[in-house]
């Protein structure tokens, strides 16, 4: 699709381009130099993988990702992923983001039956080509509405998911690369968040978990070192030993005794 807009127009607000994809099969996206417009794309259902500033996410129902001018773009569409997108522009635009607390980047939120209503209202008002007024005042309302969505910084939201899943499931074989790809970040940006969020690392978390849990079946139950170490996630109850000992500076013995 041809770029002709400008974002120092002298409209207040203008609707460039808009639709709803439905991909039967993976379709890759590449602008190199960005668009001269700014750019919102919306997971309605499925998969989209999309790198920002060379980070990669991968979103679903519900995140969305917003394009600056001239940001790079690379998204693809994993098949049958099903998606709003727009390309827009106006001098107010950045006032209407900030307003909205939209910042470049991926955003995830709450699912917003009112943001797609609105969605498909603009796309049917976009190809009726019927009142111009009538299509702005539907992005307006829909920049403000995806602002409202947005309830905690972008990764917080399944950041939580990610912690109750590690709470329930400690005792089985983790890694960073799958807490990442749970949380929707790329490993990186989640290494980031959760030791903002949490002041340790993931695997710092997880063996803090597993220890606390291994006291607590220690001082709590009969259970042979070896059945404690297989039900904290350790297949090797010397390398548990180790790793319990590095954390109570006592064997996993001389804790049980002291603890009873």
């Amino acid at each position: 699709m041809a770029d002709v807009s400008d974002p120092a127009v002298s409209q207040y607000l203008q609707c460039n381009h808009c639709g709803l994809l439905h991909h039967r099969r993976t379709v890759v996206t590449h602008r190199p130099q960005g668009r001269n417009d700014y750019h919102i794309t919306y997971v309605l259902d499925g998969e989209l993988e999309v790198t920002y500033d060379r980070e990669p996410y991968l979103l679903r129902r519900g995140d969305f990702v917003y394009y600056p001018p001239h940001q790079e773009q690379w998204y693809r569409d994993v098949s049958g992923a099903h998606r709003f997108w727009v390309h827009f522009t106006g001098y107010v635009v950045p006032q209407i983001l900030d307003e909205s607390r939209l910042t470049p980047g991926v955003h995830r939120a709450a699912f917003s039956p009112r943001a797609v209503e609105l969605m498909e209202k603009l796309v049917c008002e976009k190809h009726a080509k019927q009142t111009v007024s009538a299509e702005n005042g539907l992005l307006l309302e829909l920049l403000l509405e995806l602002g409202k969505s947005l309830g905690a910084p972008k990764g917080t939201m399944r950041l939580a998911d990610c912690m109750a899943y590690l709470n329930r499931h400690y005792h089985q074989s983790l890694s960073v690369s799958m807490l990442a790809e749970m949380s929707h970040l790329s490993v990186s940006r989640f290494m980031h968040v959760f030791k903002a969020e949490q002041g340790v690392t993931p695997m710092q978390y997880l063996i803090r978990l597993r220890m606390e849990q291994a006291c607590a079946m220690l001082s709590g139950t009969d259970l042979s070192i070896g059945e404690i170490a297989d039900s904290c996630g350790y297949a090797d109850p010397l390398y548990f030993c180790r790793i319990f000992r590095k954390y109570k500076k006592m064997s996993p013995t001389a804790y049980r005794q002291t603890a009873k």
